[in-house]
């Protein structure tokens, strides 16, 4: 064999030797589907306080007409509990974030105060009993995507259609889920709002895109305590 030939061999074998290890380290630890015969999909997760997992996104199996589902695992991924949230017509979760003892889920619902999809929010409890579920929005179109708990209360994100295009939206809320303000991204049409993150008093930083011509650019923004908009990039 050529030397240049066997040093290509050895090089490729020690590159080899260097990934197999990293490659058995992503080995999942455990496996399992949760579901029934339906659709059903999850669209967030989060860590719970003993270590497992609580699961939010959307069941066609249980309910009635597709409906919120929310679901509670131990670090073994055994089933704690699951529950469905909503009622007639749809309901989605498309968040999820754990408090003391429970969690905060947050998505959209079709049976709004205001017709059309409205952004929805519920608290379930420790034991996966659902405590309230509050709805908010406009005429038009309106979803939530992220939320963020803190100790005052709740920052929601998403996109509202109120004015006929998407623009990016935030609400907060306390935690018994009573609304204390809520704002649009008013000179950024064609943007979304899809993750929030609580900051000093009561403020926030929003992530999101926006239409740029044909394309889609990252957006960031911070509001304070008030909803009122500090900067946006």
């Amino acid at each position: 064999m050529a030397d240049g030939a066997w040093m290509r061999l050895v090089a490729c074998t020690g590159a080899l030797a260097l990934m197999a290890p990293v490659w058995m380290m992503g080995q999942p630890t455990w496996w399992r589907t949760y579901g029934g015969f339906g659709s059903d999909g999850a669209n967030d997760v989060c860590r719970a306080s003993d270590g497992g997992a609580l699961i939010a996104g959307a069941t066609g199996s249980f309910g009635m007409d597709g409906d919120a589902y929310v679901l509670r695992v131990d670090p073994q991924g055994g089933h704690v509990w699951s529950v469905v949230v909503g009622g007639p017509g749809a309901q989605t979760a498309n968040a999820v974030a754990p408090d003391q003892e429970g969690c905060f889920v947050a998505g959209m619902t079709q049976v709004g105060p205001e017709g059309d999809y409205d952004g929805w929010v519920a608290r379930i409890t420790g034991d996966g009993s659902i405590e309230w579920q509050r709805s908010f929005g406009s005429p038009g179109w309106d979803w939530f995507n992220g939320l963020h708990i803190d100790d005052q209360g709740v920052h929601l994100c998403g996109v509202t259609y109120a004015s006929g295009q998407s623009k990016g939206w935030l609400a907060r809320i306390d935690l018994e889920g009573n609304l204390i303000w809520q704002t649009e991204f008013n000179d950024a049409e064609g943007s979304e709002a899809m993750e929030v993150v609580s900051a000093d008093v009561g403020a926030c930083y929003v992530a999101g895109t926006i239409m740029n011509g044909d394309d889609r650019d990252a957006l960031v923004a911070r509001f304070n305590g008030s909803g009122e908009l500090d900067w946006i990039l």
